[in-house]
């Protein structure tokens, strides 16, 4: 019986060392499985970060880019505007509605950035970015031709983005002629009536 009780006192001894071990073991568990769901949310955030970023990338280097006034006549991809359409305003100037537009030249010289001119303008004709952001360009280079020359020309960008959209109202002589239209008819109606 003697022999029983020092292995009874070696199993409580151990018992009671699990018993104690048991909830750090619980606790270093819980902080492992803790530390790998936020690292693997991390690792998720980041891959979302990186498919907004790599969305946005087009958008930013259309809208920083702009055109290139140096005579190349290049401009930023039409099919990156066509994408961005999507989420924002239609950014086509083609149709023959009202177009309110706001442009921006920008100065985009290494330690030299600056904004040349920023106005909204109304579009009533149709046109495409292009070549609305060439003209807007070409007349703002006109009309500051003593800052203009002192700039490097490669650097003078123009963003344009269409604000709202509205429908042309009908022409006045549009009405005036379906109502001399409609006094003809009224007439030539009176005619037959008398034949």
């Amino acid at each position: 019986m003697e022999q029983g009780r020092p292995n009874a006192t070696q199993g409580m001894t151990r018992f009671l060392s699990n018993f104690v071990r048991l909830p750090v073991a619980i606790f270093v568990s819980s902080c492992e499985l803790a530390l790998r769901t936020m690292r693997e949310w991390q690792q998720g955030f980041n891959r979302g970060v990186d498919t907004i970023a790599g969305g946005m990338d087009a958008v930013m280097e259309e809208s920083f880019r702009g055109l290139d006034t140096a005579g190349t006549g290049r401009i930023t991809d039409a099919s990156t505007a066509e994408k961005e359409t999507s989420m924002t305003m239609d950014q086509d100037l083609g149709g023959d509605d009202l177009k309110l537009v706001r442009y921006r030249i920008l100065y985009t010289k290494r330690d030299h950035e600056g904004l040349l001119d920023s106005k909204d303008d109304l579009v009533n004709y149709n046109t495409t970015m292009r070549d609305y952001g060439g003209r807007i360009t070409c007349k703002w280079i006109d009309d500051h031709h003593d800052e203009a020359q002192h700039l490097d020309s490669r650097y003078i960008q123009t963003f344009v983005e269409v604000l709202a959209r509205y429908p042309k109202q009908e022409k006045e002589y549009d009405k005036e002629q379906v109502t001399v239209q409609r006094e003809q008819v009224r007439v030539l109606r009176e005619i037959r009536d008398r034949i």
